[in-house]
């Protein structure tokens, strides 16, 4: 007999585990593709429109879909759209059809090859929670983006969107990649019976530096009726147009617009291998009306900056999503210019230099005056938080009787959301007209403290004021717009001298407050002392040196109130006494007195400050002959009295 061995070979260990891991990837993609497949059906699409129309972002935008047809990964049709804000829905489409490539956004590409919808209707304009922004976001997405055809048939626009209800027709297409921009857009607003429209918006952008092609080509006709004037407050028809031909190397180019007929901007546009350059006039002081009319230029400070119009030149280069500026705009009033890295990819500025001179300080607050007014501004950090070190100087500037001599102010300040709060660090030769209590005259002043700017308005409560005769704390607000300022002091004030009154001691304790009606206004109380009075008839009427005590107030419209107002002198005393001052006009005072020599007073004071109505009551004047129950009436006529 012959025994036989049988041998059984196994595979080194490396290729069972090569094969196992195969076996196991394959299933994997095996069940990834029965999950993709899976859903692509009618039970996978019901998920993903439910999941969808469940999920709601931080800032409340959620999208719901009623049902998805087609395929989710190629041609569907979503219908039932409806979008939200945290109020409700805000916009509303019954029927989306979308051809898209989504596995392609594994590679940073968002590609639709189409999307396509015969009604959409926007009902109000959204109305979003505020959620924190990254400052380390960039503007541009690192995204390829391809939108193939992009139309809207009658995207409806409701009333309360814009004041009156329109209808836009929308076509356009966009192709955005590395170094590659192609876009083309057709917008056209309706118009026919209760609808606003005429506007026509068409644009053709074609730029591929690596192929050397620029073309740019747009031109806006808007009505004064029209979407555009109802969004953006224009009051006249607007006219506008850009367009060139060249190549990403060389490209000339125009941008011209007309704003009710009258001319609102010319300018030469060129481009020279990602430099870009724009040289010609601008007048904004146009908006929102055409041709400006002298009471509108006199309450429009944009109007008043720019006129008659302003001079532009700027370059900027772009690069890698850096845009380095360099510029300067003058009018009359107004001469800027700029410099510096606005970096988009970053969000943030590079050392962005802004230096201005006012030419006429007028122009931003009718009763703001100054000589040789300029400020140099370096922004730098992220967008929404810069820093800006800034530098203003001044031979003369001030509001009003407010008056700075040889003014240097410097600081370092950040800019938040809603507010600028701005460190003030500043000296100056002299202050004149701040305040009675203020001397009058100051010289060799230095201030420092913080000014809030929200809005037009400014305002600050803890300017501390040094001088050779003061020290105390400043309170200002001033309304920008109106050109309306208020200041008052917390401090003392020694042996200050009123020519043709006398030498004076004032203390003054004020503070800011907020009104019913809004807005800020002052209210303190002032206490005045005599040392000495120059007037010989004054003197002699109060038979010494006087103490004044009032509380005074200032309202956001400028009125000036005083009351429990009292006078103590030797010969004479004021009891009683309050009033109001309007200085658009109306005057009222009403006092109590008591003079040793003629008894009780009692005065009225209406009329103007320039033309005062006083009606003095006097039961026992006596006067040497025994008069009683005088009664007096007092008028001013701008330049003499009459009394009767």
């Amino acid at each position: 007999m012959t025994e036989e061995t049988v041998i059984i070979a196994r595979p080194p260990l490396w290729q069972r585990a090569l094969k196992w891991g195969g076996l196991t990837l394959l299933g994997v993609v095996v069940l990834a593709g029965v999950l993709v497949l899976g859903l692509n059906t009618a039970p996978g699409r019901r998920i993903i429109a439910n999941s969808l129309g469940g999920y709601t972002t931080a800032s409340g935008l959620n999208i719901k879909v009623g049902r998805i047809e087609g395929s989710l990964y190629g041609a569907m049709v979503l219908t039932d759209v409806r979008v939200s804000d945290p109020k409700g829905v805000f916009l509303t489409a019954p029927r989306i059809a979308v051809d898209w490539r989504p596995f392609a956004y594994l590679g940073n590409h968002i590609d639709v090859r189409s999307a396509q919808a015969a009604l959409v209707t926007m009902q109000r304009s959204p109305a979003f929670k505020a959620v924190p922004t990254d400052p380390n976001a960039p503007i541009l997405p690192d995204l390829d983006i391809d939108i193939g055809r992009l139309t809207v048939a009658r995207m409806v626009l409701a009333q309360p969107v814009t004041g009156a209800v329109h209808i836009l027709r929308i076509d356009g297409a966009t192709h955005i990649a590395e170094r590659r921009a192609q876009v083309t857009a057709s917008i056209a607003a309706l118009a026919g019976r209760g609808i606003a429209g005429g506007d026509r918006l068409n644009f053709r952008l074609d730029a591929v530096p690596d192929a050397n092609r620029l073309d740019l080509d747009a031109h806006l006709l808007a009505p004064a009726t029209g979407v555009v004037a109802s969004m953006s407050g224009l009051k006249a028809p607007l006219d506008f147009s850009v367009g060139g031909k060249g190549s990403w190397k060389a490209w000339q180019g125009k941008a011209t617009g007309t704003l009710g007929g009258a001319s609102f901007t010319d300018l030469a546009l060129a481009a020279n291998s990602g430099t870009f350059t724009v040289r010609g006039f601008a007048n904004p002081g146009l908006y929102p009306g055409g041709a400006p009319k002298t009471e509108a230029s006199a309450i429009n400070p944009l109007a008043r900056l720019t006129a008659p119009r302003v001079q532009v030149s700027l370059s900027a280069t772009l690069d890698q999503r850096r845009v380095t500026l360099s510029g300067a705009l003058r009018s009359d009033a107004l001469a800027l210019n700029a410099k510096g890295l606005l970096d988009l990819a970053e969000s943030r500025f590079g050392q962005f230099t802004v230096g201005a001179k006012l030419l006429t300080p007028g122009a931003i607050a009718p009763n703001l005056r100054g000589r040789d007014v300029a400020a140099r501004v370096v922004l730098d950090g992220k967008f929404a938080t810069p820093t800006v070190n800034y530098v203003v100087t001044a031979g003369v500037l001030g509001f009003g009787e407010t008056q700075v001599e040889q003014l240097y102010a410097s600081g370092l300040a950040r800019v938040n959301a809603d507010h600028i709060i701005v460190p003030l660090a500043a000296r100056a030769a002299r202050v004149t007209g701040l305040n009675a209590a203020a001397g009058g005259l100051l010289d060799n002043v230095a201030i420092n403290g913080d000014i809030a700017i929200t809005g037009n308005t400014l305002l600050s409560d803890n300017l501390r004021i040094r001088s050779n005769k003061i020290d105390a704390t400043a309170l200002v607000v001033a309304n920008l717009k109106t050109g309306l300022y208020r200041g008052a002091l917390n401090g003392r004030v020694n042996n200050y001298r009123i020519d043709g009154v006398g030498i004076v001691s004032l203390r003054t304790d004020a503070k800011l407050v907020t009104v019913a009606s809004g807005g800020f206004g002052i209210t303190g109380h002032v206490a005045a002392r005599t040392s000495q009075i120059f007037n010989e008839g004054a003197r002699s009427f109060l038979g010494g040196n006087a103490v004044v005590t009032a509380d005074v107030g200032y309202d956001p419209n400028g009125i000036v109130t005083f009351r429990n107002l009292h006078l103590a002198a030797p010969q004479f005393r004021v009891t009683r006494g309050q009033g109001r001052y309007d200085p658009k006009g109306p005057l009222l005072v009403e006092a109590d007195a008591y003079s040793t020599q003629y008894g009780p007073l009692f005065a009225r004071v209406t009329g103007t400050a320039t033309k005062p109505v006083v009606l003095l009551r006097a039961p026992r004047p006596g006067v040497g002959v025994g008069l009683v129950n005088l009664e007096a009436t007092v008028r001013g006529t701008g330049s003499s009295y009459a009394v009767w």
